[in-house]
């Protein structure tokens, strides 16, 4: 399957991965100051390596395998970009040699590059220290297999190539239909879980930014009411906001917290990428989260605007300086 092995008289054997960067080598790609390789068809399969230390041997990389040559090192100015796409050309996601952290940030070097990309869309808004329990972790749902593209920018060049990804050959075959639902109840799942993580974000900042106030106000004639009525819309995002996020950074955190929502989805999402199918079960739970999702948003549309608002006309009495409550993405609905 273009691996090339090589083995001693049974006592050992050696192999290469993907010899597709050495067979589209050439004169002019070896002279260019950028270039990107046509990525060999991946297969949804594979996985990480186990056993002792310096014992066995390391597995393939998961995910898309792409081979990129840069003919200087990168200019701090001028990033280095992976963007993997889908056949109607839309991003799906985006790696950068100057944002990111860990995997999701690119290392790249003089010479011969070599990247995984794990089948994922981008992720959803990120929590610090909040840890969802049975959620795949790193990204947003996964692709289905089909066609698509990789797009590289670097040293001022753009080039793009297409790749195909396989289903896993262990499996029964899916069909379309089924695959197509999957992946729109998956996409579905992290939109929701990026809109609570969104809101909890500016919950946080309407939170600090009304402790703020409290604080420079105490000593003025209407400080007492301001204090009032800051500590009780404190006191309602305090409430509101455990009821949307997970309290747990770890795995072991989740037995001594509850799921918040956001938990509740991400766990639906793990499961639907644990079975081949839909399950009736995941769909029935899918249909409560939903509800229990109208009835929060509604309660959080009233807290950002309704609740802001009454505190906003206290400080205009006051003459002062209204708290803003950030913007919400467009695609978030009351």
């Amino acid at each position: 399957h273009g691996d090339l092995a090589a083995a001693t008289e049974g006592r050992a054997f050696w192999m290469l991965d993907d010899l597709s960067a050495l067979r589209q080598q050439a004169a002019d790609v070896a002279s260019a100051a950028a270039h990107l390789f046509t990525p060999r068809d991946a297969i949804m399969a594979g996985g990480g390596s186990g056993g002792p230390p310096g014992r066995v041997g390391r597995n393939p990389a998961y995910g898309a395998v792409v081979h990129y040559r840069l003919g200087q090192a990168p200019d701090s100015s001028a990033p280095v970009t992976l963007e993997f796409l889908d056949a109607r050309g839309t991003v799906l996601r985006t790696y950068s040699s100057t944002t990111g952290t860990g995997s999701a940030r690119l290392t790249p070097r003089v010479g011969l590059n070599t990247f995984a990309w794990d089948f994922r869309r981008a992720a959803p808004t990120s929590l610090a220290g909040v840890l969802l329990f049975g959620a795949p972790q790193g990204g947003g749902a996964q692709v289905m297999p089909g066609r698509y593209a990789v797009r590289l920018t670097a040293a001022g060049i753009t080039q793009t190539r297409e790749f195909q990804v396989l289903p896993d050959p262990r499996l029964a075959p899916i069909s379309a239909a089924v695959l197509a639902e999957r992946d729109s109840l998956a996409n579905t799942l992290v939109a929701r879980i990026d809109e609570m993580h969104d809101a909890v974000l500016r919950l946080r900042d309407i939170k600090a930014q009304v402790q703020g106030v409290v604080r420079r106000t105490d000593s003025l004639p209407m400080g007492d009411s301001i204090k009032v009525a800051g500590d009780t819309l404190v006191g309602a995002v305090d409430r509101f906001v455990p009821r949307l996020t997970t309290k747990a950074d770890n795995g072991q955190d989740i037995i001594n917290y509850a799921n918040g929502l956001n938990g509740q989805f991400g766990f639906l999402l793990g499961q639907i990428e644990g079975n081949p199918g839909l399950t009736q079960p995941v769909r029935e739970r899918f249909r409560e989260v939903e509800v229990l999702w109208t009835s929060l948003r509604a309660e959080l549309e009233q807290l950002e605007t309704r609740d802001v608002a009454a505190f906003n006309r206290l400080l205009e009495r006051a003459q002062l300086p209204v708290i803003i409550t950030p913007s919400r993405p467009a695609s978030f609905v009351p």
